[in-house]
């Protein structure tokens, strides 16, 4: 297999070339570029190899720019350093993945599977051929791209990253990660830590929760904001309401009836 290597850091490219070689198995190494202009000239005068493995980010601008410009029929692995919406977008589209810094093992088992849905044959480690049908999704199409374009405009957005709590001793800073939840109580915002322990906050609810990412945060009601990650279980209150329990939390959190139904959508993801 003919492999472009699309990559902008000489260290990264170094190494996956190394592992190129290493592999063996008629995967070899047919050119290295470094932008996206240098992608589009090789491929209009190459045209299209067996496999491409390309970074996302490089010198011009997002390796997506590179479907714009040219028709991209070769497979396509990506490496990428992120590690969430993108990730997420990638399992979706069926479009295979290495997340930096990968080792030999896992850059093998990544050009196993593309060996396998698209030749119907077994990979270098020997594993079974999946079905030759799915290697299409290997070749992105346009709504392919446009996913993960968007995707990647997620990524970028930047969430609150902690809380300050303001103590007459001085200023507590506390990690978003590592608080449970936000409550509104007389007026006044207390983030809740792991440890159940309130900090009074200077900023409204509302405000806090347009700052949040809201994969993590959820706004049960008026006066309570939860956090996924210590979401331990759901239970019935009342009619058409649910109580949230918080791992390790005595507040527990009721949802409203109108915020019920996507509560129930927010935890499924």
């Amino acid at each position: 297999m003919l492999t472009l290597l699309i990559e902008d850091e000489a260290i990264a490219a170094r190494r996956t070339r190394d592992y190129l070689q290493r592999y063996g198995h008629g995967l070899t190494e047919a050119g290295w570029v470094q932008s996206v202009s240098d992608a589009a000239d090789w491929l209009t005068e190459h045209g299209n190899p067996d496999l491409i493995i390309s970074d996302i980010e490089l010198l011009d601008g997002n390796v997506f720019g590179l479907f714009d410009r040219v028709e991209v029929r070769a497979p396509v692995v990506f490496a990428t350093a992120y590690d969430q919406f993108l990730l997420k977008a990638f399992e979706a589209n069926g479009v295979g993945y290495l997340l930096k810094p990968y080792t030999y093992e896992q850059f093998a088992a990544a050009i196993d599977k593309v060996r396998s849905l698209t030749t119907g044959g077994a990979g270098a480690t020997g594993s079974p051929p999946e079905a030759s049908a799915a290697g299409s999704s290997l070749t992105l199409d346009a709504n392919a791209v446009a996913a993960l374009q968007a995707a990647l405009t997620q990524q970028h957005v930047s969430y609150r990253a902690r809380f300050t709590a303001k103590r007459p001793s001085g200023i507590t800073l506390l990690p978003a990660e590592e608080v449970a939840m936000l409550l509104s109580e007389d007026k006044v915002v207390f983030a809740v830590d792991a440890h159940g322990k309130r900090h009074p906050l200077g900023q409204t609810l509302t405000a806090l929760e347009a700052e949040l990412d809201p994969a993590q945060w959820f706004r049960a009601n008026r006066g309570e904001l939860v956090h996924l990650r210590f979401v331990e279980r759901l239970e019935p209150y009342g009619r058409d309401r649910l109580a949230v329990h918080l791992r390790g939390i005595k507040d527990v959190a009721v949802a409203s009836r109108e915020r019920t139904p996507a509560l129930r959508k927010w935890v499924e993801g």
